[in-house]
């Protein structure tokens, strides 16, 4: 599936669909929603943090995002690695740094007081040389509220055909930058 208009590819189930069809969404981001079962794909662009290690910037970038999601109660990180070329074949070369962490959250949509259970799998690409951070983000909920606004979309408790894992690596393994000018960079 092509992201940012073709400049970046990745293999993400046609049952998840672009979310700017229906909402507003910054153009550093690209967000794909599965509504049947909550889940969701982000792709975020962002400038590099330069005061975070490498070691460090896959737990930055989690916590930012559970800060964003006023989830800092009950937050669990399982995960915090680095990701090998096997797992993310298609980015390489020099002083780029690649990670993945993986963690559970309580959060809500929308400001709603109903919080959901969400697993996080998170990937980071960081590309010095681009002075750029890329997040892969897929959103699986574990548990949802019945008074979440998320419980009314939901159509079956049936799990989807692939595991929330399985998907995340799907869509890292076939993560590619066709057009690296997306950045202003010539390669």
């Amino acid at each position: 599936r092509g992201l940012y208009g073709g400049a970046i590819t990745a293999e993400v189930p046609n049952r998840f669909v672009d979310v700017s069809q229906f909402r507003d969404i910054p153009d550093n981001q690209e967000v794909l929603c599965d509504i049947d079962t909550d889940q969701s794909v982000i792709v975020e662009l962002l400038s590099l943090v330069e005061d975070v290690s490498d070691e460090s910037c896959a737990e930055f970038h989690f916590n930012e995002i559970v800060k964003e999601n006023d989830a800092q109660e009950n937050v669990t990180v399982i995960t915090n690695r680095v990701l090998t070329d096997e797992e993310l074949p298609n980015i390489s070369g020099a002083n780029i740094h690649k990670a993945m962490i993986l963690g559970r959250m309580h959060a809500s949509k929308f400001k709603e007081s109903a919080t959901n259970l969400i697993e996080l799998h998170m990937a980071i690409i960081r590309i010095p040389k681009i002075t750029t951070d890329i997040l892969i983000s897929f959103n699986a909920p574990v548990i949802i509220n019945e008074e979440s606004s998320s419980a009314k979309n939901v159509q079956d408790t049936t799990p989807p055909q692939e595991s929330p894992a399985i998907l995340f690596q799907n869509v890292l393994k076939t993560f590619t930058i066709q057009d690296w000018g997306l950045f202003g960079a010539d390669n």
